[in-house]
Order: structure tokens, then sequence, then C-alpha cells
């Protein structure tokens, strides 16, 4: 029977079947470089936050919060001081309301530290996976990764997009049950999604993965030179870890000295003044 010339058109060129070769190595890399990058995010990060925190958050706390009333104290002189060069008598609870207002941002910000020094106490005391359950976990998720992020399928359902969050905060969370429901839905549905392009357009998708994987690696680069993962290596170096508690330490020192230096030259003013 003769060959028909449509099957003839089925056997691919080397050139299409190198294009797929490098799209599909392409892919694995794209996939390698998010899990990198999710597990430096969210399991990570959020570990040496949590480090950092239980040795130095109580300390580095005391210090903002001294640094915040040497510098209500040091405002809180400027106006008494501005009083009396008007030749009026200071209105101490005028003078307390606008340094309320003024330092209304750092009372804020003392506020998400206390919360945030909460929040770590609250994540050690709960249950932690053990090492099989994280290899699994791990597992659940690259295969969800790899299925439905948009890095390596831009024409996901919004549907789809949601299972990925929802896989991102389980994963975050060392929610395996989660995790694994999820890979199973993804399962259920992977017969349905296609991997392949068009002929024509091989070269267009190992570009945009090209592009893809050099945006993820700079992505990592500043994961990695910013807070917590900047930190690091007072968690990891014994040295620097005293040397750093030291310093803290020597910086509470000063800043109480400084509050009662301040906190004398108010009474003095004041007993001027009034």
């Amino acid at each position: 029977m003769a060959e028909n010339p449509e099957e003839r058109d089925i056997v691919l060129s080397p050139h299409i079947l190198a294009l797929q070769k490098e799209r599909k190595r392409l892919e694995t890399e794209v996939t390698r470089v998010l899990l990198e990058r999710d597990d430096l995010l969210l399991v990570q990060c959020p570990n040496i936050e949590t480090a950092y925190l239980l040795l130095f958050g109580g300390a580095e706390h005391r210090a903002y919060t001294l640094n915040c009333r040497v510098m209500r104290l040091k405002r809180e002189l400027e106006m008494i001081r501005a009083a009396k060069n008007r030749g009026e008598a200071a209105d101490v609870a005028d003078i307390g309301e606008r340094l309320d207002r003024e330092f209304a941002e750092y009372l804020r910000q003392l506020e998400e530290q206390k919360e945030k020094l909460q929040e770590v106490r609250q994540r050690i005391s709960c249950d932690v996976l053990s090492d099989q359950e994280t290899r699994k976990a791990k597992k659940f998720y690259r295969e969800i990764v790899k299925s439905l992020h948009p890095d390596l399928h831009p024409d996901r359902t919004p549907e789809q997009v949601r299972l990925l969050q929802s896989a991102m905060s389980a994963y975050e969370q060392g929610d395996l049950l989660r995790l694994e429901t999820i890979h199973s839905v993804v399962q259920q549905e992977q017969g349905s999604i296609s991997t392949d392009c068009p002929r024509d357009s091989l070269s267009a998708e190992i570009d945009r993965l090209r592009k893809t994987l050099a945006l993820l690696e700079e992505n990592i680069r500043e994961i990695q030179s910013r807070y917590p993962c900047s930190v690091r290596e007072f968690i990891e170096d014994e040295s620097k870890r005293e040397k750093r508690k030291a310093e803290i330490e020597e910086t509470i020192a000063a800043l109480e000295e400084r509050e009662k230096y301040l906190e004398k030259q108010k009474r003095e003013l004041l007993e001027v003044i009034m």
C-alpha cells in the first residue's frame, strides 16, 4: 500500500527534534529553579527569620523601643525649649499629643515587631514535618509546579492558578495533606493538559523559557541579598553570632544612658520654666 503523504509529514526533521529537546531541557531547568526559588522564599527564609528572631528578636525590640523613647525625648526637649524661647509656659499635655502624632509610625513599627515575635513563638510550637514527610511534600510540590506554574504554562486557567496558589500556601505551611489533595486533583487533570507547542512556535517558546530562567535566577540572587537571608551568617557562624549579641547589648546600654541623661535635662528644664 502506498504511503500517505500526510503520514510522511509526521516524521519530524532533525532541526525540529533538536528544538523539542531544547524546550524540554529548558522546561526541566525552569522547574528546578522555580523549586529552588520557592523553597528559598517559602521555607528557608521563614526558617532563617525564625532562628534569627529567637536569637536576637527580644534584644533588638528592646533596642528599638529605647531608640524610639530617646528620639521622642529629644523632640520633647526641643518643643519645651521653643516654648521657653517664646516666653511661654510649656503645655506638657499639648506637647504629648503632638508627639503621639509625630511618633505614630514608630509605634506602629514597634507593634509589628511585637507581633512578629509572637508569630515566631507560635511557629516553633507547631508540628514539624518529619524528613520523610518533607521529602514527600517536596515531591508533590515539584509535580504541581511542573504542571501548573505560569512560567511553564502561560495558558493556565484561573482555576489552575488558584490551585497553584493553594499549593504554595500549603508548602509554606508544611501542610502535607493539602498538598497531597492538590496533587491528586492535578494528576486527574493531567490528561487534558498538553505541553506540546505547534511546530512554528517552538523557537518562540524556547526564547520565552530562556528569559524566564534568567529572571528567576536574578530573583533568587535578589532574595539572597536581602533580609532574612542577609542575616543567615549570624545563625550559622558562632563567632559572628556572639559579636552581634554583644553589639546589641552595647547599643542597649548606650541608649539607656542616653535616656537617663535626657530625662534629667527635661526635669531640670521644666523646673526652670514652670
